[in-house]
């Protein structure tokens, strides 16, 4: 019974995935090498390039893979570290965006959704093949979401699951820290977030639990953008810490909030889908917001500390 329920979760989990790259295949093709440009012309000011950080990632849902060009971008020599710093703030603010959207509830039209994507996918129309790529994806994340809470109350069972979720219950900052362990490993702050819906749309995680894995998820994303800049110069190296810095500064500023949020979340709705969704979306908010004015600041301060490690390290 046990083995049948992990492969019906890592069954939806694989599925859950092929909907990502689907999804972010259908608007990487519409946006046809737009997105590298606007990225390239938009970086001369925070603000500026705070906005197309933001717009950029929550186009094409992915903040991983506007991280990764950022860090090309800054390894070839086209952007400075610093003018790449507005782009990673209105990235974090732009992931937000698809984990708002997990929040809704479209499962009536699924089946419809297919059908239409299905049909746009026989057009040779770059645009058209494109946007059923773009909703296949959408409905086989969608359908992973609702095998996730299947799976996620009949793990629940398990008793090596329900120590598992009694610990992370009593222990925040161990949540905090599996989150970050296991987003690192998939790579996708998304998917992560997506199985803690699920698991809070059953109730089998208190909302304090939930918020502290969301932190975490934050922090384990920016694996992703480190791995891009090995073998990079040095500049890549930095914006990779720049993105991480960014999220560990957050995590320790809202781990003491998480029960002033537990309490308040509630005033805004009553989902915890959507809770999870609207926490994520002013952890990262909240945490940019306070470092844009600052840019300058912030890279100088990234560049001390990469430089006093490396050198620590040669001792």
């Amino acid at each position: 019974m046990g083995i049948q329920l992990l492969l019906l979760f890592f069954s939806c989990f694989l599925l859950f995935f092929c909907g990502m790259a689907m999804m972010k295949y259908g608007f990487q093709q519409m946006s046809h090498r737009h997105l590298e440009k606007w990225l390239y012309n938009c970086t001369n000011a925070p603000i500026k390039s705070f906005l197309t950080g933001m717009i950029a990632t929550a186009l094409v849902h992915s903040s991983s893979l506007v991280m990764v060009i950022t860090v090309s971008f800054v390894s070839a020599g086209l952007l400075k570290f610093k003018d790449a710093i507005g782009i990673i703030l209105g990235s974090n603010v732009g992931t937000t965006f698809t984990t708002e959207f997990l929040a809704v509830e479209i499962d009536d039209y699924l089946g419809m959704m297919f059908a239409i994507s299905l049909l746009l996918m026989l057009f040779k129309n770059r645009i058209l093949f494109s946007l059923g790529c773009s909703c296949f994806g959408i409905s086989c994340i969608f359908l992973a979401l609702n095998g996730f809470e299947k799976a996620a109350f009949l793990l629940s069972d398990l008793q090596v699951m329900s120590d598992l979720l009694s610990k992370s219950s009593d222990h925040l900052l161990f949540s905090v820290g599996i989150s970050a362990v296991f987003t690192g490993i998939i790579q996708s702050s998304t998917a992560l977030i997506g199985i803690v819906m699920s698991f809070m749309n059953e109730q089998l995680l208190p909302l304090e639990t939930g918020l502290a894995f969301v932190l975490g998820a934050n922090i384990g994303t920016c694996i992703t953008a480190l791995l891009a800049s090995i073998g990079s110069k040095q500049e890549a190296k930095y914006t990779a810490f720049a993105h991480l810095w960014l999220n560990v500064f957050g995590v320790i500023l809202f781990v003491p909030l998480i029960p002033f949020f537990a309490n308040n979340l509630k005033l805004l709705t009553n989902e915890p889908d959507f809770q999870i969704a609207h926490f994520s979306l002013i952890f990262n908010l909240i945490t940019s917001l306070i470092i844009l004015p600052f840019a300058n600041q912030y890279a100088n301060f990234v560049l001390w500390w990469t430089k006093t490690i490396s050198a620590w390290i040669k001792k």
